[in-house]
């Protein structure tokens, strides 16, 4: 009799394991994983930071570089590890005295990298940068129950991005411009005539043209002395924030976008940034997992069989 409850058991306990490792590894393979690198310049993001795109950079003017750090190119990296496609990625602003702004010359929310000469080529020489064809983006409110509204709107603090087609497949990239703009309540004689942080001083370009790197990354506290210090590097608590979704669902936690001084490999410098040792912050995400409901309750039956298989006399 003791001989066949043992062989009961340790068939119980055979059957368990053999239920419970497809959903552990069904759950593992199901991992997303992102990147996002943030430039002025979407012919470097474009070259992985080609020295040829440096060099056509260096030649920006002090206008050409205020209205270049007007708008910032994403890159959109769906890690070669993940096992699903990403759908979509939202940014949210942290200081909304600013907002999503349309392109002047195309009166859309995203430029596509190939519309500038200097991005041009380097998109059409690197095969894994998805086009832009089936990708739509809209403007929308904050809050709960965000309403889409016009880019430029005051209240276009936040924007989704949906990847059609399928969405970037592991190892592929996304790459898009995105414009900013001053809220309209705010006055043209309350806004800085100085960027510090491009060299510009007593000048109406920074009134008309914010530089994205204090909206996205650094705003000081939620209603400061506009750029009342060089850069914040203590608290980033109304920093923009990002996440992204995959197509079996899940998504990444919405997180805040970091200050960063000093050198990274995961990002790259504007050669002609008067602070060269300022980098453009990059952030990375993975996508939670949640296990489902038979997930649970396999491991929960196994668990069970294990503590009853551990606790029983020897045979």
């Amino acid at each position: 009799m003791k001989t066949k409850k043992c062989k009961f058991w340790n068939v119980t306990f055979i059957v368990t394991v053999l239920l419970i490792l497809p959903s552990i590894v069904q759950a593992q393979s199901s991992l997303g994983m992102f990147h996002v690198d943030f430039n002025a310049n979407p012919g470097i993001l474009a070259s992985g930071g080609s020295s040829e795109a440096f060099r056509s950079a260096g030649w920006n003017s002090q206008t050409s570089l205020t209205m270049d750090f007007n708008s910032v190119a994403l890159r959109i990296y769906n890690d070669a590890s993940s096992t699903t496609n990403l759908t979509e990625f939202a940014l949210t602003i942290g200081d909304v005295r600013f907002n999503f702004a349309n392109f002047m010359q195309t009166n859309d929310l995203l430029l596509p990298p190939d519309a500038t000469c200097i991005a041009a080529g380097a998109v059409a020489g690197n095969d894994h940068i998805i086009p832009l064809d089936y990708v739509t983006a809209m403007a929308t409110t904050l809050g709960p129950n965000p309403m889409t509204v016009a880019a430029g709107d005051d209240a276009a603090d936040r924007v989704v991005i949906n990847f059609g087609n399928g969405g970037i497949a592991p190892g592929y990239s996304a790459l898009f411009e995105l414009r900013f703009e001053f809220d309209d309540s705010i006055p043209i004689a309350n806004r800085p005539t100085s960027e510090p942080l491009l060299g510009i001083n007593n000048s109406m370009f920074p009134q008309h043209f914010p530089s994205y790197q204090r909206i996205l990354f650094d705003s000081d506290t939620p209603n400061p002395t506009f750029y009342s210090d060089l850069i914040d590097l203590v608290d980033s608590s109304d920093n923009a924030m990002l996440s992204a979704t995959f197509a079996n669902g899940e998504q990444s936690a919405p997180q805040a976008l970091p200050d960063q001084i000093g050198f990274a490999l995961s990002s790259f410098v504007d050669p002609s940034h008067p602070r060269p040792n300022f980098i453009t912050p990059s952030a990375s995400g993975i996508a939670g997992m949640i296990p489902e409901p038979m997930s649970c309750l396999l491991f929960l039956t196994g668990a069970l069989g294990l503590s009853t298989r551990r606790y029983r006399p020897a045979c």
